[in-house]
């Protein structure tokens, strides 16, 4: 009997998460609403631009470009970086509709003269 309730506990659990989850297209739709707001470039600071916002598949692509050429960059400037974001995605409060809706958040860094520097993804299973 025990078995049985703990089965039903979790089945009811499942199908109320999967109820109150957004689905791929519904993340997508959000996520493309929140970039008909934005213009770009965005310069976030002197050595970082937002160059562009994009939807995944279930998720959100930001888009920078550094203020360094490849052979200027020092190779561990991103390194730290990777651990920070997972950090916010997780424990930021502004953050919850990502997490509430398991959307990955990833970030794509290109060099001035056009390199990927570093990417990161972020979701819940780093939580």
């Amino acid at each position: 009997m025990r078995q049985l309730i703990i089965l039903l506990v979790f089945f009811t659990t499942s199908i109320a998460y999967s109820q109150t989850t957004l689905s791929d297209a519904q993340v997508r739709e959000a996520v493309n609403a929140f970039i008909a707001t934005q213009s770009f470039p965005q310069q976030l600071d002197s050595a970082t631009s937002l160059d562009a916002i994009e939807a995944s598949i279930r998720g959100i692509i930001y888009i920078y470009t550094l203020n360094f050429n490849l052979n200027e960059m020092d190779s561990n400037l991103l390194s730290a970086q990777g651990p920070v974001l997972q950090n916010q995605y997780c424990s930021n409060a502004q953050l919850y509709w990502y997490r509430d809706n398991n959307a990955s958040m990833s970030y794509i860094y290109y060099t001035n003269d056009g390199y990927v520097a570093d990417i990161f993804k972020v979701s819940n299973s780093g939580c």
